[in-house]
């Protein structure tokens, strides 16, 4: 008679061979074949079901990765003085004054090897925004370090430092033209008017201080014409608008007849 299989008892250790089937149709079956089988049979569900979570799990991480890209852009556009913020050439004409984006990266890069970019938390593309929007707008020291998320003192210290930097690099650009320059180059409006004899456009123009501290200083600078404390210079621009000419500055008592 045939011996019945008790598969409760199978496992690894297990070395019996059994015998399944009766008459000449015996087959012997080894209980370690079985158990191996089993196991293959099993690891191979496992890898299976492994495969489908780490298909799903590569797929999350896509779709976390477009996230984290569209909060990186978004939080660019929102930071303030970088170049995505100066999205368009509108706006950088109306905070930095400058035709285009083109002339602004220009004159970065004509000035950025001098700009320090370790002391704040600011880049040494925002430092510069932060001083032109300073120049074109005249916004203040503390509307600046709000906008900038910087404290008032760096603010400070940055457009002084950016100012200095300007200054060396741009002077050289402030030149007074030649004779012959002027004649070739004056619009007609002019010559119709004052023919070749007009060469510079002058004027005096006056820009506001805090009140300084000490008493003779407060009374040097002090604008019976603004009534404020007032610091003045004179300018001069030839014909085509180029400006050619920029005096030291005085205080705002002087008056313009002794400066021109």
């Amino acid at each position: 008679s045939s011996q019945e299989i008790d598969f409760s008892v199978i496992g690894p250790r297990v070395e019996s061979n059994f015998a399944v089937g009766g008459g000449d149709d015996v087959l012997a079956i080894s209980v370690n074949e079985v158990t191996e089988s089993m196991s293959r049979l099993s690891i191979s569900t496992q890898t299976e079901l492994s495969s489908k979570d780490i298909k799903n799990m590569e797929e999350e991480v896509v779709e976390v990765k477009g996230e984290l890209y569209n909060l990186q852009k978004e939080l660019l556009l929102a930071k303030v003085g970088t170049v995505e913020w100066l999205s368009s050439d509108d706006k950088v004409r109306f905070y930095t004054g400058l035709p285009n984006f083109k002339v602004l990266d220009s004159l970065f890069k004509f000035i950025q090897l001098e700009v320090s970019g370790t002391k704040t938390l600011l880049s040494k593309f925002q430092k510069l925004i932060l001083t032109l929007m300073r120049l074109r707008l005249n916004l203040t020291i503390r509307d600046l370090a709000y906008r900038f998320g910087i404290s008032t003192s760096t603010t400070s210290s940055v457009f002084n430092e950016m100012l200095d930097i300007l200054y060396v690099y741009l002077k050289p650009m402030v030149k007074w033209p030649s004779r012959e320059q002027l004649i070739k180059t004056t619009p007609m409006c002019f010559c119709k008017h004052f023919g070749t004899k007009i060469c510079t456009i002058i004027d005096c123009f006056e820009v506001f201080i805090n009140k300084p501290k000490n008493v003779l200083a407060r009374a040097q600078t002090f604008s019976t014409y603004k009534h404020h404390n007032t610091i003045k210079f004179l300018i001069g621009i030839t014909p085509q608008g180029v400006v050619c000419f920029i005096s030291k500055a005085w205080g705002g008592r002087t008056s313009d007849k002794f400066l021109t």
